[in-house]
């Protein structure tokens, strides 16, 4: 499946453990899977409940604070209310305590997120806007000698700033005249540019011979260190053929266009990666860039409790909470359809997928 058409117009987000409600017509408590019954891990329990520890025990929980499904005194858990509010401390009760332009995080009552904040991020659009691959265009066919450039610009950049420690590369000289004159007086043809542009993409630190050494116009120059490289391979695991495709699927939520491989296995188009990779499942609210990051998604509309949406007009995705089956959403959130990217609306049988979108900046 193509990734751009997977994505096109929406984003998802949460995970669910186990069963849903309309599959289960008794759930009594404490039978295995349901309230109170015994678990040893999360995919035990039905519902949204969550292996917990009880005493010295294992059980699946009553109360999440993130968001889950209570059953209260009820032994038909299909009758399951949704508890939403949490803080994180089993209290899932009490009013959202943030200020505006805040929201409080979906399922809490004191996590506040300023979704009219500019994180400080490249916009996710502009990402998959973006993509530069060295020689071929999605359909197969060549690039432009203009975008071919670029790309070897934007491979430089991924790299030399990691292997020359000190060089700074300015984000925007790839698409300039200097850029493009640059290219043409070494590298004249299409085929010149994306050649030298493959070779950028395809070299190790060792390889890398672009670092300046010391000389007379640059005394300090910026000799290479391959001491600290980080996480570099070009093996995307599950989808092989979206390595080297000139957009950065690795899911990093600073720099990454999609998640569909695991941090640091796209090495050609997001650069070898420093630091550490993000934290999954990512809690709601949190930026994201793929549905699968997400606690709570699924691709199953029944189940799913999530989604990776782009809130307001600042291209900035988060995950968000599902509210297909239900209008939960608190206040400051709609439960509003989703579409796709030709405008219709998400469905699966009978089911339109919606999401709790929030509306402060809208």
């Amino acid at each position: 499946m193509d990734k751009r058409l997977w994505w096109a117009g929406f984003s998802l987000v949460l995970t669910l453990a186990g069963a849903g409600c309309s599959e289960v017509d008794n759930c009594e408590r404490g039978k295995t899977g349901c309230i109170g019954g015994p678990c040893d891990n999360g995919a035990s329990c039905k519902f949204d409940l969550e292996c917990v520890a009880v005493g010295a025990t294992q059980a699946c929980g009553k109360e999440l604070d993130l968001g889950g499904y209570d059953c209260g005194d009820k032994l038909d858990c299909k009758s399951a209310t949704p508890v939403m509010g949490g803080d994180g401390d089993g209290d899932v009760t009490g009013p959202c305590t943030c200020a505006a332009p805040s929201l409080c995080a979906p399922g809490t009552t004191n996590q506040c997120v300023n979704f009219c904040e500019d994180p400080g991020t490249i916009p996710v659009q502009t990402r998959r806007d973006e993509v530069l691959p060295c020689r071929t265009d999605d359909s197969g066919g060549p690039v432009t000698y203009a975008n071919a450039c670029k790309a070897l610009w934007t491979q430089f950049c991924l790299r030399a700033p990691v292997y020359c420690p000190g060089y700074v590369c300015d984000p925007n000289y790839y698409a300039s005249q200097d850029a493009q004159d640059w290219c043409t007086q070494y590298y004249p043809t299409l085929d010149d540019v994306a050649g030298y542009c493959e070779t950028l993409r395809d070299s190790t630190c060792e390889s890398f011979t672009e670092c300046v050494d010391p000389t007379p116009e640059a005394p300090n120059g910026f000799p290479k260190d391959c001491s600290n490289v980080g996480t570099c391979a070009n093996t995307c695991p599950g989808h092989p053929d979206y390595t080297n495709d000139g957009s950065c699927d690795d899911g990093d939520l600073t720099t990454a266009a999609y998640g569909v491989c695991g941090w640091g296995t796209d090495c050609g188009d997001c650069g070898p990666r420093l630091g550490t990779a993000p934290t999954l499942p990512l809690e709601l609210g949190s930026l994201c860039v793929g549905h699968d990051q997400c606690r709570g998604y699924t691709e199953d509309l029944r189940n799913n409790k999530s989604w990776c949406l782009s809130v307001g007009d600042s291209g900035v995705y988060r995950c968000m909470p599902d509210c297909t089956l239900d209008d939960h959403c608190g206040d400051g959130y709609k439960c509003t359809t989703l579409v796709d990217g030709m405008q219709n609306p998400i469905t699966q049988g009978d089911l339109e997928a919606k999401v709790c979108d929030p509306q402060l900046c809208n």
